[in-house]
């Protein structure tokens, strides 16, 4: 009888390391103490012709210009997160830091299109994505995953 009731303690305890152990990585997994601190990331040679450009003299105007992905290759670091998963922006090509001055690309996860998408505050693919949350220059399959490199 001694036996049966030691192997039920064990078990409960066990349970309860484990059920312990689980919470903890779950609360930081939510917290996002498990995401990347920095990607790098390297574009294909793939132009988009015809991007609307948002005139950053500060006026509305727009104007049509060939996007040239390349040009945002380089390191972009965690900035916050969004409804749990990790916001890259974009960083300065000579040192790795903030842009003073220009702004600079973000990566981060749609809801709107359940994928990962790569935008720019002042670039848009046509006049119709203005007012959207998401005017995604490229998005990755749709996925569910927290994981950008999935």
């Amino acid at each position: 009888k001694k036996m049966s009731i030691f192997v039920k303690v064990l078990y409960i305890i066990n349970l309860c390391a484990l059920m312990t152990g689980m919470a903890v990585i779950t609360i930081k997994q939510n917290r996002g103490d498990y995401h990347c601190n920095s990607i790098t990331v390297n574009f294909d040679d793939q132009i988009w012709e015809n991007a609307l450009v948002l005139n950053s003299t500060g006026g509305v105007e727009v104007e049509e210009m060939d996007l040239i992905y390349s040009y945002f290759n380089g390191v972009y670091v965690l900035n916050g997160t969004h409804a749990g998963r990790p916001i890259y922006t974009e960083q300065n090509k000579f040192n790795n830091t903030p842009y003073e001055e220009k702004i600079g690309a973000i990566i981060k996860y749609c809801e709107e299109e359940s994928a990962w998408v790569f935008m720019h505050e002042n670039i848009r693919k046509d006049r119709n994505t203005k007012n959207s949350d998401c005017p995604w220059l490229l998005r990755s399959p749709e996925t569910t995953s927290f994981n950008l490199l999935e």
